[in-house]
């Protein structure tokens, strides 16, 4: 599979991705990374990445996906993307 990209053009607001690290009281974030514009699904042996990217192209967080759907359903729940808004990326 090449890599699919969405281009996001809202967010529900419930989900934000940071930076961060494990202190001695537990996870600590360090750096809230900003909402994307655009997602990307890349394939990976042992399953699948939903990365995301802000305005400039820079990296804004991403989650592990066991399969293309799953990937998918993360991203229509925190963007509302459908399946008719993916492509390939070239």
């Amino acid at each position: 599979m090449k890599t699919l990209r969405a281009i996001v053009t809202e967010s529900n607001g419930k989900t934000q991705h940071g930076l961060g690290r494990i202190g001695v009281r537990g996870p600590e974030v360090e750096k809230i990374l900003a909402v994307p514009a655009t997602v990307e699904i890349q394939a990976e042996k042992s399953g699948f990445l939903l990365l995301r990217f802000d305005s400039s192209g820079q990296f804004s967080g991403d989650t592990w996906h066991q399969t293309l759907e799953e990937a998918k359903e993360q991203a229509r729940v925190e963007f509302n993307i459908s399946d008719s808004d993916w492509e390939m990326k070239t």
